[in-house]
């Protein structure tokens, strides 16, 4: 859909981009990568490293645990209350350490998410705006909800409302996979989503526009001014 100054949010989370971000400030996203991709791989990489540092945290987890058997025996001087305080204290940190595992699945899923909707762009939809070239805008109804969502991972957020002038696509980010899935149910999800069909199934229902084109910095906007005047 062509846009001629129609006005979105932008919620800016890469602290390094912002100081573009001025009043009257003119940004231009052209077919070209905006360095998702490499954020991806970033990520996973982070979160896998974050795992190897923690290796023998996990492997000193695991020989407190087996002590069990000499509680069972008698052996070591290990009674069975050292043993339960022990081993819930170890459970307690692997637990945590089993959240860093999902980190690492999220981080893989959103990777693989990108390539297979890429392809399915350029395949099935090659004159819609790409994901790997595009910017992220969000309408008046539905910034709430990115700014709360962006919360879950995200530290740095600001909110700019802009004017846009060029190419954008309304589509529906739930449509994208959360865990992992077969290569066939991604296949299918993103039909949907270059489509710009709205979830039903999903709770969720994250509007999102894609867009190329020009846009101009009209304002920052203060993120509880705007989120108190949405409706729940």
């Amino acid at each position: 859909m062509k846009v001629n100054g129609k006005e979105f949010y932008h919620i800016m989370t890469i602290k390094r981009y912002a100081r573009r971000w001025k009043s009257g400030k003119t940004i231009t996203y052209k077919e070209r990568g905006n360095h998702l991709i490499r954020m991806r791989v970033g990520e996973l990489t982070h979160r896998i490293e974050e795992i190897n540092r923690e290796g023998h945290y996990l492997r000193e987890n695991v020989r407190i645990i087996q002590k069990a058997e000499d509680v069972y025996n008698g052996k070591g001087g290990f009674d069975i209350f050292d043993y339960i305080a022990a081993s819930k204290e170890q459970l307690r940190i692997m637990i945590s350490r089993f959240a860093e595992m999902h980190n690492v699945t999220h981080a893989y899923v959103n990777l693989l998410n990108e390539l297979i909707f890429e392809r399915i762009r350029m395949n099935d939809f090659p004159d819609l705006p790409s994901r790997l070239a595009c910017g992220w805008f969000y309408d008046r109804q539905h910034v709430g909800k990115w700014w709360n969502e962006f919360s879950l991972r995200n530290d740095y957020r600001r909110i700019f409302k802009v004017a846009a002038y060029g190419e954008v696509l309304k589509v529906d980010r739930s449509w994208m996979p959360t865990d992992i899935a077969t290569v066939k149910e991604q296949f299918e999800a993103a039909e949907h989503y270059w489509k710009g069909e709205l979830n039903l199934d999903s709770k969720r229902r994250l509007r999102e526009y894609l867009f190329i084109g020009e846009l101009k910095v009209i304002e920052e906007v203060e993120p509880i001014v705007l989120l108190r005047s949405q409706k729940p």
